[in-house]
């Protein structure tokens, strides 16, 4: 073997390096014992088990962080940190751990009103709503679309609007649309790229270990990991808000309802009767609760939260207790449709600044209302509504919510804003219960504020964040130093994050999630144990059919095997990789593709013993003429995964990542590292048996008709393939989330789940709508919900209506009692029992959707025409291209047929999601390695034989002889893949279902539909000989072997 002392160096080389990456996890392992002790210590105290739970998590990364950069490994020639080691670990994927994952897209909406000064420009504004919803399916950036959308609308030049301001820089009155543009594109890029990095610093703040944070500069999107996160509400919030601190001074409830006469709000109320809004007719018998029943329920609510002083209870109380009052002025039986989804209060003093409240499903309907036409006619032009931050509950599962009223003087900036603050911090709250934020401001801000509350005694003062009231204290007397307090009634936690963001700094664009996954801890741990057991289970499987089968050669490859397996984690763990379940699934699709090499090398030295050759000359014989179908295959199988690297998205690319590692480390251990340990006993004329006295014959003398029956196989295949298309033009197909849109929920139950019944209970919840799809797994008692209900509504107002109407549902249908906020938390990892909790969601918007559906057909096309291309160029004979195409064809829609076909029935979910098309590239990889095989195979029989035979005859006899090679590979893989199915969990079931049919399918199509094209294709024989290049690439290999056999030879006279 020529560069055999190459190969030992290169693999001894590689083993040591690779356990010293394994040796570095050694002292991260203890550092992180410590880190769960110190933070076991720190929360023991705590007893609300929620509080705790995030408390461990920050205690946890308090400690981490506090070392992370200090040496815990010293070696003497270079000492390591344990952030520098934990970097180059391999880490688990939110779906093995738990987590969350979200996409944020960054809005420019309102960087380019400020930058045209916040005009009112009709057609400027219809400009940006176009964009605003083209951008869901659009391929360019936001103010790209903006221009598109603009130039359809108005022919005058953007200049008027934005060559008036010193907001651009090099823009005036002159400048042409493009110079415009391109000068907010790059303004745009500079608020990117500055949120991206106050949302780094954020995150560095939350308490997760290794968070993964990410931006796509194309198309303004920021993915955040966050690993091991207890509460998704939490990081919703941390991650959206802008922390647009302001200070406001506000509007009373006299100066809106009126008290000897009707006030604003109440004319307004009167002058949308008969409007657009009113739905008197068709709101009879679906009235909202009636009043008295919604403010006792609200009244009940105050009186029982501890976290209220008496003072501020009774303040609420009195203001609920004249709620609806204002009614009276009005038709009392037609109230209006602003009164009949509000109540507004009759204030208790002049001076009070409640205005009224809702339900929260309500107030999207509300806002409409007060931002009309007939509002802006009424209402004060100086007016700004803002709802208050926090939700109450009613006893009849209502959220209500309150509204206020903020005082702008005309101006469309708060006088006094965060940008003035100078510091933040959590503090006890000094007036009741919880926690308040101190602020500090610098002097500017502390003359403003001593402004502003000398100006307002007696009266209230708004602290608004993101445009939400979090309080709004009463001035007993002007504030002079600049101090002040949010005290929003929180929790440790809450006023914690909040001081957090406001120490960082206001965002200058508002990221808003249009993707996110959250993976419980319980339901990530099942997953690992699901995936580790189908790993190990599919090797010993492996493992066993190996030594069976090839004797002592099968041992020699599960040594190849376990280098295969060795080098794999080494390469993922060295490059930081991130495990994730589809990762697990590629590993396990590895050990199964791992052993290809291994059986084609063996059956052709089996081939060679049964012809006669000496043992020595046989394995010469069996590698040399092994190696252009090995290299073939696995050449397609790498750019196939490649591919799907560069177009997948989050766990698909670790998938794609592990196949291409695994199918570099196959070729060098089957290949190189076989071969050396064949040389082993070569060198000393040793034989290694290769069959054992019952597998010595099987598949050896196959006489089966391929070519023959080529039309009965043409007619079986048209047959199946005619019904598959019309199944996917008739019913479809089970789209998944990231193809469609929508939210998917994974819910547990306390007993089994009858599905129709649940979907009756999530119809009456979700407003009628019955597009929903429900899967049980896991005995029955965990489903799999998926619907596009208020799909196309986004923001955590949606989102937050969407979970409410579930857990109605569930709640409806279980006969477990559980919370909202117990079912929205979901199943604490040191929890056994069944229950109702929600394990896992995913939600992607329309722009995410269409993004994924734009990959996966590039990613197909462009697997497909790299295939043609290859097998034209490797066999120069178009005929062979056009088979092989043929015959991937003929696998792809088999599989998507069979997907349609079985749509609802299958007890597992056949949705077509982003697993599925890795699942389809893989076929493809997979079905043309087959191919490959008999393509070769044929190619060798024409040039040794063509002149004594025909085209049919010397295709049979090429399918005839790889029968055997083609069945053993396909086995070997069809054995993991089906543990894979039976024991991988019922996360992967759908992907590996797809797999197993692809494996069946590819075999078939190899024999019956590939090869038999070339044959119906191709006029002479002689068409299918070597070509000059693939000959000299034969001859070059034979070259090999010969030198490799002298070699031995040597080796032979010096033993």
């Amino acid at each position: 073997m020529q560069g055999k002392s190459f190969v030992k160096f290169f693999t001894i080389a590689l083993v040591l390096v690779i356990s010293y990456i394994f040796f570095l996890m050694i002292p991260t392992s203890g550092i992180e014992r410590s880190a769960s002790e110190f933070a076991k210590a720190a929360t023991d105290s705590i007893q609300d088990q929620e509080l705790k739970a995030v408390q461990y998590d920050m205690a946890q990364q308090y400690f981490l962080d506090s070392i992370s950069e200090e040496p815990i490994l010293n070696l003497g020639f270079k000492s390591y940190s344990y952030q520098e080691l934990k970097r180059s670990q391999l880490a688990l994927g939110l779906d093995l751990k738990g987590g969350m994952s979200v996409v944020l897209q960054v809005d420019l909406q309102e960087l380019i009103k400020t930058l045209a000064n916040k005009t009112s420009d009709e057609n400027f504004q219809k400009a940006l709503a176009n964009a605003k919803a083209a951008q869901s399916t659009a391929q360019v950036d936001f103010v790209t679309l903006f221009g598109q959308e603009y130039a359809k609308v108005s022919d005058k030049p953007l200049a008027r609007f934005f060559g008036t301001t010193e907001k651009l820089e090099g823009i005036n009155i002159n400048s042409t649309n493009e110079e415009v543009l391109t000068a907010i594109r790059l303004e745009a890029s500079k608020t990117v790229e500055r949120t991206f990095n106050l949302l780094k610093q954020r995150i560095d703040k939350f308490g997760v270990a290794q968070p993964v944070v990410s931006l796509d500069k194309s198309t303004d999107r920021i993915t955040v990991e966050l690993p091991g996160v207890r509460s998704p509400k939490r990081a919703r919030e941390f991650l959206q808000a802008t922390a647009s601190l302001e200070f406001w001074e506000m509007y009373t409830a006299v100066e809106l309802l009126g008290q000897q006469t009707a006030g604003p709000l109440v004319n307004l109320n009167e002058a949308l009767k008969g409007s657009k809004y009113d739905k008197s007719e068709a709101a009879v018998g679906t009235a909202a609760p009636q009043p008295d029943s919604a403010a006792l329920a609200y009244i009940e609510e105050v009186k029982a939260d501890s976290s209220l002083d008496e003072a501020v209870k009774q303040a609420k109380i009195d203001s609920v207790n004249a709620s609806f009052a204002a009614t009276s002025v009005t038709d009392s039986t037609n109230p209006g449709p602003l009164f009949k989804v509000m109540g507004f209060a009759p204030p208790q003093t002049e001076k009070d600044p409640y205005v009224g409240y809702t339900q929260v499903k309500d107030t999207a309907e509300v806002m409409d209302m007060l931002r009309s036409a007939e509002a802006q006619r009424i209402l004060p032009k100086d007016i700004r509504f803002a709802w208050d931050s926090k939700v109450q509950k009613s006893e009849d599962g209502g959220r209500l919510v309150q509204l206020f009223a903020l005082r702008t003087r005309g101006q469309d900036e708060a006088t006094l804003s965060g940008e003035r603050v100078v510091s933040s911090r959590a503090t006890k709250n000094p007036s009741g219960a919880g926690y308040a934020v101190s602020l500090d401001m610098d002097n500017e801000g502390a003359r403003k504020w001593k402004k502003m509350t000398e100006e307002n005694v007696g009266f209230c003062v708004s602290v608004t964040l993101d445009n939400k009231v979090y309080s709004y204290p009463r001035v007993n007397e002007a504030i002079p130093n600049g101090s002040t307090s949010i005290s929003g009634d929180f929790s440790a936690t809450d006023a914690s994050d909040l001081a957090n963001i406001l120490s960082i700094g206001k965002l200058p664009a508002t990221p808003e999630i249009i993707e996110e996954a959250i993976v419980g801890p319980s339901l990530g741990e099942a997953t690992v144990n699901a995936g580790l057991f189908a790993l190990v289970i599919g090797f010993v499987l492996v493992l066993i059919f190996m030594l069976l089968y090839y004797a002592k050669a099968g041992i020699l490859a599960v040594l190849a095997l376990f280098l295969n397996i060795f080098f794999i984690l080494g390469c993922l763990a060295s490059f930081g990789t991130v495990l994730t379940l589809p990762g697990i699934a590629g590993i396990v699709l590895t050990i199964g593709m791992a052993v290809d090499a291994n059986v084609i090398i063996f059956e052709r030295i089996r081939e060679e013993l049964r012809a006669g050759q000496h043992w020595k000359e046989a394995v010469l014989s069996g590698f040399q003429h092994s190696y252009s179908a090995i290299i073939d295959a696995n050449v397609t199988s790498f750019v196939t995964a490649l591919i799907l690297f560069q177009y997948g998205l989050g766990p698909i690319k670790g998938f794609a990542t592990v196949l291409m590692i695994g199918v570099a480390c196959s070729v060098f251990t089957a290949v190189l590292f076989g071969r050396l340990l064949f040389d082993r006993y070569l060198v000393n004329n040793k034989e290694v048996s290769i069959w054992t006295g019952s597998t010595k014959n099987v598949l050896a003398n196959v006489s089966f008709d391929f070519i023959g029956k080529r039309k009965i196989a043409y007619a079986v295949s048209g047959l199946l393939l005619i019904a598959g298309i019309a199944s996917m033009a008739t019913q479809g197909f089970e789209l998944g989330v990231d193809f469609q849109g929508g939210r998917s929920y994974t819910v547990e139950f306390p007993q089994q789940v009858e599905v129709p019944q649940l979907k009756e209970e999530l119809v009456k919840a979700f407003d009628g709508y019955d597009k929903n799809v429900v899967k049980t797994f896991n005995q029955g008692n965990q489903v799999k919900i998926t619907t596009s209900f208020m799909q196309e509504k986004e923001g955590r107002e949606a989102d937050a209506e969407v979970l409410t109407k579930l857990h109605q549902a569930c709640k409806a249908y279980s006969s477990a009692d559980v919370a909202y906020e117990a079912f929205a938390a979901g199943k604490a990892p040191n929890v056994t029992e069944a229950g109702l909790y929600l394990t896992a969601s995913s939600k992607v918007g329309p722009t995410i959707a269409d993004d994924i559906r734009q990959s996966a057909f590039w990613a197909s096309l462009l697997s497909l025409l790299f295939i043609f291309s290859y097998i034209f160029i490797r066999f120069r004979r178009w005929q062979f291209s056009v088979g092989a195409i043929a015959a991937l064809f003929h696998d792809v829609l088999l599989v998507l047929g069979i997907f349609s076909l079985f749509k609802g029935i299958m007890p597992f979910s056949m949705e077509i999601d982003q697993a599925f098309i890795a699942a389809i590239l893989t076929i493809i990889g997979y079905s043309i390695n087959d191919t490959v095989i008999v393509f070769d195979r044929i190619r060798e029989t024409a040039t040794n034989e063509g002149e004594s035979k025909g085209i049919k005859d010397i295709v049979n006899q090429a399918i005839q002889s790889t029968v055997s090679r083609t069945s053993i590979t396909s086995l070997t893989t069809f054995f993991v893949v089906a543990i894979l199915f039976f024991f991988g969990g019922d996360g992967i079931s759908g992907f590996a279902f797809a797999l197993l049919i692809g494996v069946i399918v590819g075999t078939y199509s190899s024999m019956f539909i590939a090869s038999p094209i070339v044959v119906d294709t191709t006029k002479d024989a002689s068409a299918l000989k070597y070509t000059e290049y693939v000959s000299d690439y034969a001859e070059g290999a034979e070259d090999v072997e010969s030198s490799t056999g002298d070699e031995l030879e040597n080796e032979e006279e010096k033993a």
